[in-house]
């Protein structure tokens, strides 16, 4: 799985996602979600990036709290959206490593 991420339990980092096909993220506003299965109603993790290159990448901050899930596989989506479009860039595993420390 080539968009597959992987993160330490409790750890912070910095994601981000390259948009390719010329599109400009002017406007737009990132989202990136975490479900345990994409059919699940409830997310177990929202965030909502930041545009840093309109002409190719958006950016997301992830803290230790929000890292803080259980360690195991869960599947995300990045959606990109203004009031009037919506693309969904990515989507794929999102896991937490388990770690020594905790």
């Amino acid at each position: 799985m080539q968009n597959r991420i992987k993160i330490y339990q409790n750890n912070t980092t910095t994601i981000a996602c390259t948009v390719i096909g010329g599109l400009d993220l002017t406007g737009f506003t990132p989202h990136f979600t975490v479900k345990g299965k994409a059919s699940d109603i409830g997310t177990l993790l929202s965030k909502t990036g930041i545009v840093s290159d309109p002409s190719t990448t958006v950016t997301f901050a992830f803290t230790s709290i929000d890292t803080s899930m259980a360690p195991g596989s869960y599947v995300y989506d990045v959606v990109i959206d203004t009031s009037t479009q919506t693309y969904t860039l990515v989507k794929d595993i999102f896991e937490i490593l388990d770690g020594v420390r905790y």
